[in-house]
């Protein structure tokens, strides 16, 4: 008898956690079982949203929302509905609990740090270590459920050799589906430009033509682009039994600019037909658990396709 994963979708009343449902439904398997989970918090009775009576009503509409996703795939459904003093403190003690395999959580991004997470997404994506992604949905996205269970999606996975974007491979490689595609999309900044950042604004193209020392550090940067990327593939394709290998693609590139903005322009090319868009994110700064790396930072709001952080 085959053992299926189990997910956990947290829901509320907005858009976002919808995104993370249909992201969900489009990587579930038969054998896997779904719970939905929403957290009604205590403060919030005196308010009760019309045209529901009571806020019990509201959780039950917003999950089977969630749940209309889910009816093409014919995988168990369950869903968890819990009134706390303290969303994200009963979030992670029902994780703690229940250790479902991959969390989803949709993200709003609050705050004036425009790398910021919401509070409980942020919370969940740097507390649960088993595994968490993040998807965040451009506003004007189309969220009507599908039943075409055929559907494929192209999947851009950003990599640099961290541990960061090991894990998100070794994440992703178990959720896409046999029709799915991936792109493994490894970007280094050039020698040149990090000549530039330390010689200082009278530089020129000229002076580093000239150096052949540089001239080398530019091969050898390409030739660790490439490895990465196909490296990323391998692993992809040795996790996942069910991809062909001309499904999976390694593309390693040198670049003049930031990586966020190369990985965007990428995605944002109507040809490559991008989808959606897998990172691991490192977090640093000074507020590390709160604000994002900047390529993940700089791709989650360049790029108008759903992204999906995947971090420890």
């Amino acid at each position: 008898m085959t053992v299926g994963k189990k997910y956990c979708v947290l829901v509320d009343a907005t858009e976002k956690s919808l995104a993370a449902a249909a992201l969900c439904a489009h990587m579930v398997k038969k054998d896997d079982e779904v719970v939905l989970n929403t957290v009604i918090p205590l403060y919030a009775y005196h308010r009760v949203p019309p045209p529901h009576k009571t806020y019990e009503g509201a959780a039950q509409y917003h999950l089977a929302r969630a749940a209309a996703y889910f009816k093409p795939r014919k995988c168990t459904i369950r869903t968890h509905i819990e009134v706390a003093n303290h969303v994200r403190t009963a979030i992670e003690k029902y994780l703690e609990e229940a250790q479902p395999d991959v969390v989803f959580v949709g993200c709003r991004g609050f705050g004036e740090i425009r790398g910021t997470l919401g509070s409980v997404s942020h919370h969940v994506l740097h507390h649960y270590e088993k595994g968490a992604i993040c998807v965040v949905q451009p506003d004007n996205t189309d969220m009507a459920p599908s039943t075409d269970t055929s559907v494929s999606k192209h999947y851009l996975l950003a990599v640099d050799g961290c541990e960061h974007a090991k894990r998100a491979t070794k994440l992703l490689a178990k959720l896409v589906k046999p029709q799915d595609r991936v792109t493994c999309f490894a970007a280094i900044e050039s020698p040149a430009e990090f000549v530039a950042k330390l010689s200082g604004p009278d530089s020129t193209e000229v002076e580093y033509e000239e150096n052949k020392e540089l001239d080398q550090d530019l091969r050898t940067a390409e030739s660790k682009a490439v490895e990465l990327a196909e490296e990323a593939k391998a692993r992809i394709l040795a996790k996942n039994k069910n991809l062909e290998e001309d499904q999976v693609m390694g593309k390693g590139i040198v670049i003049k600019k930031h990586a966020g903005k190369a990985i965007t322009a990428f995605v944002e090319e109507p040809a490559n037909n991008v989808d959606v868009v897998v990172m691991g994110t490192r977090g640093r700064g000074l507020i590390k658990r709160m604000v994002l790396g900047s390529v993940s930072t700089a791709v989650l709001h360049g790029t108008h396709k759903k992204a999906c952080l995947i971090v420890p």
